[in-house]
């Protein structure tokens, strides 16, 4: 695979591509993936950016593991082997891996100013499918495919489910969560109020899960978010989206 093919991966993509070319090194030299050290490994070369053999050896070193003794092989000689194979691609990988930010997905944002959408604010405080109905939209006018659906359903896994979006040449898949301003009856949104429709809306392993809110979160939700990214092992994979910033995404679409 040419480098240019590796910079287009999504996420999802670049982590099974880095951890299949791993295994294949370990059976090429005949090592056992004892304690899923594969898996770890991959995790932590992406979420350090790992790109020198300095930086590979320092990824190893994070994680404990019998891989090394149970292979009777020494970390450096793992980590030198590990990084002539994958040195070609190993930027291209981490590259992949960058976070991505909503001006990205959204970059017409920049042609509302906070204080329009500030004008703008209450207007955009009404039911949860009025603003889930003009974010299909939205998606769909960014080319992306989106099935009709009249109402939600106890089948639901999102509010707009599973879809695949081109985002700065990445072809990157998303799922939305869209929180109301009456969604809750709660001053600010917390992360009880959204945590079960994250956890649905994983099922699908999309690159990113938006959750975009028309109420100002409380300060620990941002964390939780940060918190739960870590656990999955994919920091990044659900981006919040606020008020002010959801109005103005609408506002530049012309609602």
């Amino acid at each position: 695979m040419c480098v240019g093919a590796l910079l287009k991966l999504s996420q999802t993509e670049a982590r099974a591509q880095l951890q299949s070319d791993i295994l294949g090194i370990f059976h090429n030299n005949e090592w056992k993936d004892y304690e899923d050290f594969s898996v770890k490994l991959t995790t932590q070369i992406l979420s350090d950016k790992a790109t020198s053999i300095d930086d590979l050896r320092k990824a190893m070193e994070t994680i404990k593991t019998i891989f090394f003794q149970a292979n009777n092989i020494s970390k450096n000689k793992v980590c030198q082997v590990l990084f002539v194979a994958l040195s070609e691609h190993l930027s291209s990988y981490v590259y992949s891996n960058d976070l991505i930010t909503v001006n990205e997905i959204f970059p017409e944002i920049e042609q509302t100013s906070d204080i329009k959408a500030e004008s703008r604010l209450k207007d955009f405080q009404k039911d949860e499918q009025s603003l889930q109905k003009a974010f299909r939209q939205i998606f769909r006018n960014k080319k992306a495919s989106l099935p009709k659906r009249d109402r939600d359903s106890a089948l639901e896994v999102a509010d707009i489910e599973h879809f695949v979006l081109d985002v700065s040449g990445r072809k990157l898949t998303f799922a939305v969560v869209v929180k109301g301003f009456k969604s809750t009856k709660k001053s600010k949104l917390r992360w009880e109020d959204i945590a079960h429709q994250i956890t649905k809306a994983n099922q699908s392993s999309p690159d990113h899960i938006l959750v975009i809110s028309a109420k100002e979160p409380v300060d620990s939700l941002l964390t939780n978010i940060e918190n739960y990214n870590k656990d999955i092992s994919r920091v990044g994979c659900v981006l919040f989206i606020p008020p002010l910033d959801m109005v103005r995404i609408l506002v530049s679409n012309g609602f």
